[in-house]
């Protein structure tokens, strides 16, 4: 294939057309959160996801981020350190996970751990490694080692959540997230070792400037669809108009 540096003007159409049909309606697309630079937020963000409804994630950032209000902190700063910590005053994974988390599994193996367990656990790892906060894990030249680390805990060997918290703390190399690429190769009939890096941002840049998409959005949204999580928000249910403005509840205020 030539390179597609080379011919993102005349690839770009193809990928839009493949996208349109995938991801639905750019503007419902769920955003990546604002939270780059919380290593402790991606880190739960990122290992509550699997298998999960993405409003139950929001549920337990959010539980979380009050833990932490309530302390006098700003969950949106928060490291590792910060995280771990919460496990210790919460009382370890089980409490953690009853608090703020919640029951749900690492994988559908019987006796899987929790969640909460491997938040913590994972943790635990970029500590280890001397990453504390996103910063870190953007600046690192670590990543492999630390990568057979996480991909080594319980119900993360297939590395998915790996790459999702690369891309929520902005670590994530552009054109070398392997979902994303494997989105674009699909989409242009080649295989993904056929696609270079270099070839697929050439590729996001191209399609997100035709199509006018925020770029960390759309490669969010290709590799939410591509690792099988909603893509579109919920829809907003409309208000019951059954009930007259008479003889609806006041609601004080």
């Amino acid at each position: 294939m030539a390179s597609v540096l080379e011919t993102t003007s005349a690839l770009a159409p193809t990928i839009a057309q493949r996208c349109a049909a995938d991801l639905g309606d750019p503007i419902e697309w769920i955003k990546p959160e604002h939270y780059r630079d919380s290593l402790a937020l991606c880190v739960i963000d990122s290992i509550q996801s699997t298998r999960s409804h993405y409003t139950s994630v929001k549920n337990v950032l959010a539980r979380y981020s009050d833990f932490r209000s309530d302390q006098g902190a700003d969950a949106t700063h928060d490291g590792v350190v910060d995280l771990l910590r919460s496990f210790d005053r919460i009382g370890g994974p089980d409490a953690w996970a009853d608090g703020i988390g919640n029951r749900k599994p690492t994988s559908t193996n019987a006796g899987a751990p929790l969640k909460s367990a491997a938040i913590q656990q994972v943790a635990r790892i970029l500590l280890d490694a001397e990453i504390e906060h996103a910063a870190d894990l953007r600046s690192t030249d670590t990543l492999a080692a630390i990568e057979a680390a996480w991909t080594a805990t319980p119900g993360q060997r297939s590395g998915l959540t790996w790459s999702y918290l690369l891309m929520l703390t902005g670590a994530a190399v552009p054109g070398h997230d392997r979902l994303v690429a494997r989105y674009l190769a699909r989409a242009l009939d080649v295989a993904p070792k056929e696609l270079q890096p270099d070839d697929a941002d050439a590729l996001l840049d191209g399609v997100a400037g035709q199509c006018g998409f925020a770029r960390i959005e759309f490669e969010y949204a290709l590799w939410r669809f591509e690792s099988g999580r909603q893509v579109v928000r919920d829809p907003v249910a409309a208000p019951d108009k059954s009930q007259s403005p008479s003889s609806s509840p006041s609601v004080s205020r």
